[in-house]
């Protein structure tokens, strides 16, 4: 089991309240982030292995592991002018407001399996909420309006094939330990608006990805 800790710097362009077809990558708010993760490892067909092994007996043909994340995104207070407008009609509201974004919530459950040295395939499966916004403003900014559906849902799917030249390394029979993996990712469920700080800014995507890595 592990646990680690960070924060998010809001570096990205935040969005510009006079320009209606701007398009923001941040939020501009911090954010303060904890991850807890446990691995439970299985070998030699599904029977439990004692002591810690090595990135190599992990690449073990029947090894299983799986493992358990759960995120937590504290999005911290800030202030922002913003613009807003009543149901069905034009921003015409223009204010400085203090912003409370809704924190974010992720638990992710998967497994991987070795099904030869080096060769593996996985699945994994996350489930994302996010709450609703706290808007305050002046009095006669349209609060309510900024505030709705702001809290959103997302429901992915990754199936995965893996295979790692770790073994090969060790054993001096390749110059370099790398990992190459194809994937295919599915968000095949989810609710809430498209906006920048939601989980579900689009709700419907399906892609196939593929990744080279290099172990230093």
């Amino acid at each position: 089991m592990a646990a680690t800790a960070g924060v998010r710097l809001p570096t990205g362009r935040q969005d510009d309240p006079d320009n209606l077809a701007d398009i923001p990558w941040s939020t501009g708010a911090y954010a303060l982030l904890v991850r807890m993760h446990h691995d439970y490892i299985l070998s030699n067909l599904w029977q439990r292995e004692a002591g810690i092994p090595s990135e190599a007996d992990l690449l073990k043909t029947g090894t299983a592991v799986l493992n358990f994340t759960f995120r937590y995104d504290w999005i911290l207070r800030d202030e922002v002018t913003i613009r807003a407008g009543a149901e069905n009609a034009l921003p015409t509201f223009r204010a400085r407001v203090q912003r409370d974004i809704g924190d974010r919530f992720e638990l992710e459950i998967g497994g991987r399996y070795v099904i030869w040295s080096g060769l593996s395939i996985s699945g994994l499966y996350r489930y994302g909420f996010k709450l609703e916004d706290r808007v305050s403003g002046p009095n006669g900014f349209p609060n309510n309006f900024v505030e709705r559906d702001t809290d959103s849902t997302e429901q992915v799917d990754i199936a995965q094939v893996n295979y790692s030249t770790v073994p090969l390394f060790l054993q001096g029979r390749f110059p370099l330990p790398v990992n190459l993996w194809v994937n295919y990712r599915d968000r095949f469920a989810g609710s809430g608006p498209r906006a920048v700080d939601s989980p579900s800014q689009v709700l419907k995507t399906r892609y196939i990805g593929v990744g080279l890595q290099f172990i230093f």
